[in-house]
């Protein structure tokens, strides 16, 4: 995960780096997806998925997207301060 995101942190703003984008964000969210499942979602997936989610809304100019975008960010910043308050 850390290389496919330090790949697309470069000046990828083209259709190939939103692409690479939106398929680690995808992959992200079906990791906390088994994570909920499982009963644990994995503190690293949820700050990677912070991370991943920065750069897809800094490069994006489709408000649709950037609803979505900022909707799943808070989404996992509150599961970030749920574990924080558990640990």
């Amino acid at each position: 995960s850390v290389v496919a995101l330090q790949e697309i942190t470069g000046d990828n703003t083209d259709e190939r780096g939103a692409k690479s984008r939106a398929n680690l964000i995808l992959d992200k969210l079906e990791d906390i997806r088994i994570g909920l499942l499982m009963g644990q979602i994995p503190k690293s997936n949820l700050e990677e998925l912070s991370k991943i989610l920065i750069l897809a809304r800094e490069n994006s100019i489709d408000s649709n997207l950037l609803e979505i975008i900022e909707d799943i960010e808070l989404r996992a910043k509150i599961e970030l301060a749920k574990l924080e308050i558990t640990t």
